[in-house]
């Protein structure tokens, strides 16, 4: 196995976070529907498998250096005052112009609601950050996955091949009771990731291969999509319109940003290392 894991480092990563987190996700789904001799409670650990898939794979290539190297970049604060804002604000933007052309089409659904205080605020931050899937997906994704690949293609085929794993590993929480992406649209989520895999790179590689950006960034995502719009906005977060709608801008935003930085995302895969 040794052997197999060093020659095959992401079919292998692919291979353990499938195992890991589709193994849950089953359980819970079976259960859920009466169809195990037993009860698997619903719970948050099948978003660990990314992260599961990165530690086991990086210890049997790189070992201790390796893991290492992988916590230190959970730390690696030091970035530019642009790449941070662009880790904070960018859903936030996203979100923003969603609401004014939401305004404009049909003002119906646009009704604020009072902003949680600011305790609250930070706690559900915190929370989403560990348990809402961004410390369980990035140490795999962009702690691995992106610069393993990275080592044999340019940026944007990484981007395309990261985004097509990530949509694969979703896949069974289409089915999952409680899960963000139950009974939602495929082909939208589908465009979504697609889109953020390549913000997602762009700002791995402007941080110089930082996770804590990414996880900054995909926290962000997830904390004002599932619970500052619900909050502030119910109706519209209600409205397929109004999240189809996000879609469009989302990968709208993201096609600018690669045709801005399209000579970063298409170098060689020899120049891509942080």
């Amino acid at each position: 196995m040794n052997k197999l894991i060093r020659h095959y480092p992401v079919i292998s990563f692919i291979f353990f976070t499938l195992l890991y987190s589709w193994t849950l996700w089953l359980l819970m789904i079976l259960s859920a529907r009466g169809l195990l001799p037993f009860k698997f409670p619903t719970n948050f650990l099948g978003s660990f498998g990314p992260a599961v898939g990165a530690v086991i794979v990086t210890a049997f290539v790189s070992g201790k250096p390796g893991l290492k190297a992988l916590a230190r970049s959970l730390a690696a604060w030091k970035s530019s005052p642009q790449t941070w804002a662009f880790a904070i604000f960018f859903i936030v933007i996203v979100y923003g112009l969603t609401i004014a052309v939401q305004n404009f089409t049909d003002p119906s659904i646009i009704k604020f609601e009072k902003l949680p205080g600011a305790g609250e605020l930070l706690l559900w931050f915190v929370v989403i950050a560990i348990v809402g899937g961004p410390l369980g997906e990035e140490p795999g994704w962009r702690g691995f996955l992106l610069p393993e690949l990275t080592k044999r293609f340019s940026p944007a085929v990484a981007s395309l091949l990261v985004a097509a794993i990530w949509l694969l590993w979703h896949i069974p929480l289409f089915w999952l009771e409680g899960a963000a992406q139950e009974g939602g649209s495929i082909l939208y989520f589908a465009l979504s990731v697609l889109a953020m895999s390549f913000l997602f790179t762009l700002l791995w590689l402007k941080s110089g291969g930082s996770l804590l950006l990414a996880l900054v960034f995909h926290t962000m995502i997830n904390y004002v999509s599932a619970y500052i719009l619900p909050s502030v906005l119910p109706a519209a977060e209600k409205s397929k319109a109004f999240g189809h709608l996000s879609t469009y801008i989302l990968s709208a935003l993201a096609l600018i940003t690669f045709l801005v930085c399209f000579r970063t995302f298409m170098k060689p895969a020899d120049n891509n290392r942080v």
